[in-house]
């Protein structure tokens, strides 16, 4: 007879199982099951190919959405040519002032829009396989942006800018373009005219300048004969005075140590001082008594002959 099993156990054991899911889903999804998400939609004016659906949506990088639906023609005018992308995302996200936005807000997503620059872009995922993401980012300097989509609106719409292979395609073209216009058989014309009224005229120019320069180089050596000999001359007249220096510097050492001398000599209180004062106050002496017998002579001439007369 075949054992029964016991509810109890079985509920245990679901429970548990469903627990595991749980916790399986908020990791492995990065709790994204509770993230607040919202359509919307871009129109691009290029092609879209290497776009997919599910294809990411990312912001400065980070991935924080998904392509839904790629269509062909979605609320537009029909003259348009855009290809509309309907696109989810996380509604919150940092403006470029590090604060957090809700784009599910019509009047924050305006502001964003108006005011800070969000654009969606295209842009390789891989240049080698060709694969494709929508780029949200902040783009100043921008040109007044218009909608695609018409009223009444179906998703809120985020403005779209070319992506940089289109710009770089775009630019080219317009360079091909503005090559084809130029006339390069008649600037190759123009160009062998010149080339043949000029040729005569430069080659003389180059022959009279090849003549000048030999002038010039005669004219050279001409002046380096004759500077030779003043040269020379000053040469000499240089080691001259150089001499002569040398001459002048040893008779101003001998002067100086003459005046050393001197002024230890004449110092006061030394020696040599004391018997030069001296024999200055005898000589002076000598010459008040020369000068008494000058004149006595004058007043006595005849004193040489009969000597002095008594007293």
């Amino acid at each position: 007879m075949a054992r029964r099993a016991n509810p109890l156990i079985v509920g245990i054991f679901v429970l548990g199982a469903l627990m595991f899911v749980g916790v399986a889903l908020f990791f492995v999804g990065g709790a994204r099951v509770f993230t607040q998400r919202e359509q919307f939609i871009c129109y691009f004016q290029e092609s879209v190919n290497g776009l997919t659906i599910g294809a990411p949506v990312k912001y400065k990088g980070v991935p924080i959405g998904k392509v839904k639906a790629i269509k062909l023609r979605l609320n537009q005018d029909v003259s348009s040519t855009h290809i509309p992308v309907i696109i989810e995302i996380e509604t919150r996200l940092i403006n470029q002032l590090g604060i957090d936005v809700d784009l599910a807000e019509e009047e924050t997503l305006q502001r964003l829009i108006e005011d800070y620059g969000l654009r969606a872009q295209l842009q390789f995922n891989s240049i080698v396989t060709g694969y494709l993401f929508i780029a949200l980012d902040y783009h100043k300097s921008l040109p007044d942006y218009k909608l695609v989509q018409r009223d009444p609106p179906i998703y809120s719409e985020i403005p779209t800018l070319p992506s940089e292979l289109q710009e770089f395609s775009h630019e080219l073209t317009k360079i091909v373009t503005q090559l084809s216009q130029v006339n390069f058989k008649s600037i190759g014309t123009e160009v062998k005219r010149l080339l043949r009224d000029v040729n005569p005229p430069l080659t003389t120019a180059l022959k009279n300048l090849s003549q000048t320069l030999k002038r010039i180089d005669g004219l050279t050596m001409q002046v380096e004969k004759e500077i030779s000999p003043f040269s020379q001359e000053v040469q000499k007249t240089g080691q001259s005075l150089q001499k002569t220096s040398g001459d002048l510097s040893s008779v101003l050492g001998q002067f100086g140590k003459t005046l050393t001398a001197a002024e230890r000599v004449f110092e006061p209180g030394s020696p040599e001082r004391y018997r030069f004062d001296r024999a200055l106050s005898e000589l002076t002496a000598a010459a008040q008594a020369l000068n008494r017998l000058a004149d006595f002579l004058e007043r006595n001439p005849n004193a040489v002959l009969i000597g002095r007369p008594p007293p």
